[in-house]
């Protein structure tokens, strides 16, 4: 991914939050109700959160769709440049929208983001109504970097599905819908983590018949991470 690709998006100023409404922290996790564990990395590695933009009708003058009513747009200042990823998805679960992520750290910035949508089972898009998939980055580049422009769209839904291709990590296959693009993201990313654990065992195991089996399924594993990450 190229810093081009990599850059943040230039908010419409018609969308920002007045005073880019800064979060209280403890108000956060008692409306999120995170676990015990992802509540103190949210404290300790998240020093600020804002809300910044939200692109609704009335702000963006894109029609809404039923899978994307509006768009969030949250900044996090980070302490260090890395944040533990289950942070990101009970902030996510908080938030009965689609949204994305600034993540700010030493002057550089990435974006984050998950595939959100309407649960299949209905709910109105109420508390607990969202399904929230696997948290994609961008590459840091510097905060002072030029800002890629807001993609052109028809309604929310468009710029949405325009927006989060940014994010994602494997090029989209030819009339491939976003939730299957996203999907495949997220099983690749799946895969590539069960692939690094193996191959630490290998690595580790001094058994040649158990290093052979070890080295078996870590092939089955690669072979299935190329089949996702093929562009057809």
């Amino acid at each position: 991914m190229s810093e081009a690709d990599s850059a943040p998006i230039a908010w419409p100023a018609s969308t920002r939050r007045p005073g880019h409404v800064t979060l209280n922290k403890d108000t956060v996790c008692a409306q999120a109700r995170p676990t015990a564990a992802v509540r103190r990395r949210y404290l300790e590695q998240v020093t600020r959160t804002r809300w910044t933009h939200s692109l609704r009708p009335d702000t963006a003058r894109l029609a809404a769709t039923a899978d994307v009513p509006l768009i969030n747009v949250f900044e996090l200042y980070l302490a260090g440049p890395d944040l533990h990823p289950g942070v990101l998805t009970f902030l996510d679960r908080g938030i009965p929208a689609p949204a994305f992520f600034e993540l700010h750290h030493g002057g550089r910035v990435r974006t984050a983001a998950a595939y959100k949508r309407p649960s299949d089972a209905g709910g109105g898009g109420g508390r607990g109504a969202w399904v929230t998939g696997e948290h994609f980055f961008t590459a840091w580049v510097s905060a002072d970097a030029p800002r890629a422009p807001l993609p052109v769209a028809v309604d929310l839904g468009v710029l949405y599905d325009r927006l989060l291709r940014r994010v994602l990590p494997l090029s989209t296959r030819p009339d491939e819908p976003l939730r299957d693009h996203a999907e495949r993201a997220g099983r690749a990313a799946v895969l590539k983590r069960e692939a690094a654990k193996l191959a630490k065992r290998v690595a580790k195991e001094k058994q040649f018949n158990r290093r052979v089996e070890l080295n078996r399924e870590l092939a089955g594993v690669r072979e299935r991470l190329n089949d996702l990450q093929r562009k057809d």
